[in-house]
């Protein structure tokens, strides 16, 4: 596994928040396909009220990075 992804597996298990806001500072190339549900999860979660004056709710756009995060080191533990 490689060396970021371990520690976000290590980041979510102590702290969701945390290891949200560390997969959406990773490199895009790392993240692959769930890199947007990432980024606009963090950003989501960082400024609520301007996605909810977009129309998107952040609470669900939280929710879509977590299972993007989850898919991703699902991947990446399939790919060991």
């Amino acid at each position: 596994m490689r060396y970021q992804i371990q520690l976000l597996v290590e980041k979510l298990a102590e702290d969701r928040v945390q290891a949200l806001k560390f997969a959406a500072s990773l490199s895009g190339g790392l993240l692959g396909n769930h890199r947007d549900a990432i980024q606009r999860g963090w950003a989501a979660r960082s400024s609520p009220s301007l996605y909810q004056e977009m129309g998107v709710d952040p609470v669900e756009a939280e929710r879509s990075a977590y299972q993007a995060m989850d898919e991703l080191i699902s991947a990446e533990r399939a790919a060991d």
